[in-house]
């Protein structure tokens, strides 16, 4: 669940493992923050909750623009890939849709992995239509249309589009 390197493991006291800053200051003999002093076991119980929160999260919202999706596609074939929706239709190009739980600032888009993701899609497979879906916020209500500079000379398109939470709590 969680990395440390070598040199994050700082002190061996009495059978115990630290990871991060020692509890006990190997100079002084005295013992460091409250927070070190935790050890393994609460830096480890800390990280798994943090991490668990978070998986819960992107599971949530797969699950929810999935369903969402479904509903409003019920004339095509919606396929859940794990890491991608795919909404298929005989009569149209076929679309796939990533889904994230984070929250993105539309001033400055942090979304290279997700973009990187979107881009092999176009070039590797049948899919020239890629919506990158994030949380709906005050500032971030109205999809973005994205352009990639190594995509110029194919068609695609690619689309940054906010979801609700609201519209499921009004089902």
């Amino acid at each position: 669940m969680f990395n440390a390197s070598y040199s994050a493991i700082q002190g061996v006291d009495n059978d115990k493992v630290f990871i991060g800053e020692p509890a006990i200051d190997p100079v002084t003999k005295l013992p460091n923050s409250e927070e070190s002093q935790k050890g393994l076991l609460g830096n480890a119980k800390d990280q798994i909750v943090n991490s668990t929160v978070k998986i819960v999260l992107v599971v949530l919202a797969v699950v929810f623009v999935f369903n969402k999706i479904t509903k409003l596609h019920k004339d095509k074939k919606v396929i859940d890939k794990g890491d991608s929706i795919c909404v298929m239709n005989e009569n149209s190009a076929p679309l796939k849709i990533y889904t994230s739980w984070k929250k993105i600032n539309i001033k400055k888009l942090n979304i290279k992995s997700e973009l990187s993701n979107a881009i092999n899609s176009i070039k590797q497979t049948d899919f020239k239509q890629v919506y990158l879906v994030y949380p709906k916020l005050s500032d971030f209500y109205r999809h973005i249309d994205v352009k990639v500079d190594e995509l110029e000379n194919s068609s695609y398109q690619i689309k940054v589009v906010p979801y609700s939470l609201r519209s499921t709590l009004r089902n």
